[in-house]
């Protein structure tokens, strides 16, 4: 009865194009649910973060979702399982801010050894990204919109855990996307509907 599933960006270690989660990946497309993607607690592969100044949580969870999210498209995951549906947490990490430049790189389908058949953007866009991770700054929503589709933004608070000092604070939130300059189905469907879609409610 459960309506969704949650993994780490890197399920013990494994990224998220490890052929060894596709079993996981393919029970989870027969339920019908959504998975979440939430970063890791350290990440690994990333040495250069390991400093005295906890760079592990605040950049390298960040990063860690950019590259999940640009692995999943680029491996082909979502073209061997099309009907799965992807959550990426913290607005993918910031992704939008970079997806220009991946999409240089990679603007060709299969392009430097990647194995997606459609165009990076056309898979992006079947992924949907939660607005929690960044303390209800609305800089950030700003930096996502500018490439992600409200279609594909889902409210969210990141536990609560973020809000957990003062509650009042998720309230102020949604007044300030409710200011956003932008039509109002798409502030109705980053505050709720994508999410009713999404997980069948």
């Amino acid at each position: 009865g459960l309506k969704g599933v949650v993994i780490r960006s890197q399920a013990n270690g494994r990224s998220m194009d490890s052929k060894e989660l596709y079993p996981f990946y393919e029970r989870v497309s027969a339920l019908n649910v959504p998975i979440f993607i939430h970063p890791s607690g350290v990440q690994l592969g990333f040495d250069i973060l390991d400093a005295p100044y906890d760079l592990y949580r605040s950049i390298g969870r960040e990063l860690d979702l950019i590259v999940a999210t640009t692995r999943i498209i680029l491996s082909g995951v979502l073209e061997d399982l099309p009907d799965l549906k992807f959550v990426i947490s913290h607005k993918g990490g910031g992704i939008a801010a970079l997806k220009e430049r991946i999409e240089y790189w990679f603007a060709t389908p299969g392009a430097s050894g990647a194995r997606n058949q459609k165009s990076f953007d056309e898979n992006f866009k079947k992924i949907h990204f939660n607005l929690a991770g960044h303390l209800g700054g609305m800089n950030s929503v700003k930096c996502a919109l500018t490439g992600i589709s409200p279609s594909r933004l889902v409210f969210g608070t990141d536990y609560p855990q973020e809000f957990s000092e003062d509650p009042m604070k998720i309230k102020t939130y949604i007044e300030n996307i409710k200011k956003l300059e932008i039509d109002e189905k798409s502030k109705g469907l980053m505050l709720g509907e994508n999410a009713i879609r999404l997980l069948g409610l």
